[in-house]
């Protein structure tokens, strides 16, 4: 046991040494800010969710490991490419907005009216929503991403609002 102590020391060591090391070069990435987004808009089309989106001009749409797609401002954008290349030491709330195909963790739907196919769909204790769209070939789901959990009425109703201002962006690609 006494031989192992000089190991476990020096494994420490070098542990401490190589997150001193990342933190200088992960904290610069803190420096890097949301951008405002622009009152200029661009289409972009997602295919695979069978939508296109009238977003700002100053978005980037990041695909995540899962499938689906995260579009946050070039801001945060650059934020995470940064912590990418240099350590995830640090970091900071990212918002945005998520595109995913539809799960089962949303079981309410409520339609919304002349809107074929469309719904608010939320957790039983309306913690989170999304938008749900549903096509022959499977579901997808829009919702804000980051913030956390809703904790009251009044975050309920400005997600709801946030949502449907999102709506009037959203036209399909194909029939539902």
């Amino acid at each position: 046991m006494s031989k192992l102590i000089p190991v476990f020391l020096t494994l420490a060591l070098l542990s401490n040494s190589m997150v001193a090391q990342a933190q200088p070069l992960a904290s610069k990435c803190l420096g890097i800010k949301e951008e405002t987004l622009s009152k200029k808009t661009i289409i972009r089309k997602f295919p695979t969710f069978n939508i296109q989106l009238e977003i700002a001009e100053n978005t980037n749409a990041i695909q995540m490991t899962e499938g689906s797609i995260l579009i946050v401002d070039r801001g945060t954008y650059k934020y995470l490419k940064c912590l990418e290349t240099n350590g995830r030491v640090f970091g900071r709330d990212i918002f945005g907005l998520l595109i995913s195909k539809g799960t089962e963790s949303y079981p309410i739907n409520e339609q919304l009216p002349n809107r074929p196919s469309t719904y608010i769909v939320a957790t039983k204790d309306y913690k989170s929503m999304a938008l749900r769209f549903i096509f022959d070939n499977g579901n997808t789901d829009i919702s804000l991403y980051g913030g956390g959990p809703l904790e009251s009425k009044q975050e309920v109703k400005d997600e709801l609002d946030s949502l449907l201002k999102i709506l009037k962006a959203v036209t399909f690609l194909s029939n539902y």
